[in-house]
């Protein structure tokens, strides 16, 4: 933080302190109390960040080589946010006393996958694909050590797998979470499809609907259709971390390429990264109605026939 004392809050244009706890914008680094930060809602140059604003530290003020600040990475965002704090400068989760840091300058925050103080440490200049584990960590967000050290893994063993139980699990759901859009399609689709016997068993037949299907033949289709399930979701469980790099780098090389500056590229990087809890929310809500529904037309169907 002392790249930053004695300067000014540009919003309620006190001095800022040691005491204070401290919001800076991601964008164009301009410091801010973190009461002021939020109580605006934004950045207070933020109108300026378009032409290329970037804060600059006033010549009276009692600097640090920006090189000294020292950092921790946010475990609930995996943002790179200044220690000493009690929360994130990004999210504004509470993040470690202590930042883990590395004797060549790397980084790890706490992970619910690792016993706390065992996070594996990372250089944020290395690279993955091209990539720093910096931009990785900030892509990713929370769990970004679970990922990095499963890349770091494959690259190691030259293999693709790696096993995930949430993926083998809920292969639909884990890829939606993680953005990777057209494993997510194509696993809902597969899944649907394989069990379309077992749907007959258990929605169109107590719904009194007769589709003229032996007994025997649909029960035994059933059977079979749940051990495909089964195996095609352990297929998903093992390349899922696998499918998910892939996405993931060529997204951020993507943005790299299109982005004409460093600021534009890292406000690309900030709105695309972290999973999408949003969409996970909305299908799971029209999974729920869909389940009502079903429900609530058993019901009516088993009342019209009484």
């Amino acid at each position: 933080m002392s790249h930053y004392l004695n300067t000014e809050c540009p919003y309620c244009e006190k001095i800022i302190t040691s005491e204070d706890e401290l919001a800076v914008c991601p964008v164009c680094g301009t410091p801010h109390h973190r009461a002021c930060y939020f109580e605006l809602g934004h950045c207070f140059n933020e109108s300026l960040h378009e032409e290329g604003f970037e804060w600059e530290p006033p010549v009276t003020a009692n600097l640090a080589e920006p090189a000294l600040i020292e950092t921790v990475v946010c475990s609930a965002c995996g943002k790179n946010t200044i220690s000493g704090g009690a929360f994130c400068n990004y999210c504004g989760e509470p993040i470690a006393a202590k930042p883990m840091v590395t004797p060549y300058g790397g980084f790890a925050g706490r992970n619910r996958f690792f016993v706390d103080g065992q996070a594996p440490r990372y250089d944020p200049e290395e690279e993955i694909d091209g990539i720093p584990i910096r931009d990785w960590m900030a892509y990713i967000g929370n769990n970004h050590n679970y990922y990095l050290y499963n890349f770091k893994l494959q690259d190691k063993t030259r293999r693709k797998t790696s096993f995930t139980i949430s993926a083998a699990a809920f292969p639909f759901l884990f890829f939606l979470y993680r953005r990777v859009w057209w494993a997510a399609i194509l696993s809902a689709i597969a899944n649907f499809l394989i069990l379309i016997p077992y749907l007959v068993t258990t929605v169109f037949i107590p719904l009194g609907i007769d589709l003229g299907q032996n007994a025997v033949a649909l029960g035994n289709a059933t059977s079979v259709s749940r051990v495909l399930s089964l195996c095609i979701n352990l297929g998903w469980g093992l390349f899922a971390v696998w499918l998910y790099r892939r996405k993931a780098s060529r997204m951020m090389l993507k943005l790299k390429e299109e982005s004409s500056s460093d600021n534009e590229y890292r406000e690309k990087l900030n709105r695309s990264s972290g999973p999408s809890k949003a969409a996970v929310i909305v299908v799971g809500a029209v999974i729920f109605g869909l389940m009502f529904f079903t429900f609530f037309a058993s019901e009516l169907l088993g009342i019209i026939q009484v």
